[in-house]
């Protein structure tokens, strides 16, 4: 069950979490963009120079960390693998859905995400195509 959760899904299910449910929990005139844009910390380097990092940085971070666990996942070949990529590309589609035609999705860090979704799918069935040729012994002079 592990194995087949797109973990960039999951990024992307956190942040429809809160663009859809902040106008619900929060003031009624909710903006998602104004919310990314909120400072979470800031942090005080060596060089005596403040880094502000906000929570659209965050989504991002967390979408390249989902990113980097998927392209690990790509490498197995297991019985999962045909379902994670289906449930990749439903997220690749839903997502990209979401950021053309509701409110609230309209945003960079959104789109990144997005971004990362279709780069994943892409990769994963790149990936399994290369593997199955490996493991059946496909050569270009068979081609």
């Amino acid at each position: 069950m592990f194995r087949l959760m797109p973990f960039i899904g999951i990024v992307m299910a956190i942040y429809a979490a809160f663009a859809l449910l902040g106008a619900v929990f929060g003031d009624a005139d909710f903006d998602m963009a104004t919310f990314l844009g909120n400072e979470v910390w800031r942090i005080t380097l060596p060089s005596k120079k403040d880094w502000p990092l906000n929570i659209g940085e965050l989504f991002v971070l967390g979408g390249l960390v989902a990113l980097g666990i998927e392209s690990l996942k790509a490498a197995g070949t297991t019985r999962t693998s045909m379902g994670n990529h289906i449930l990749s590309m439903l997220s690749f589609i839903g997502g990209l859905l979401l950021f053309i035609l509701v409110a609230g999705f309209e945003t960079s860090p959104f789109f990144l995400l997005v971004a990362k979704a279709g780069i994943d799918t892409m990769a994963g069935m790149l990936v399994s195509i290369v593997t199955a040729k490996r493991d059946v012994g496909v050569d270009r002079a068979e081609m």
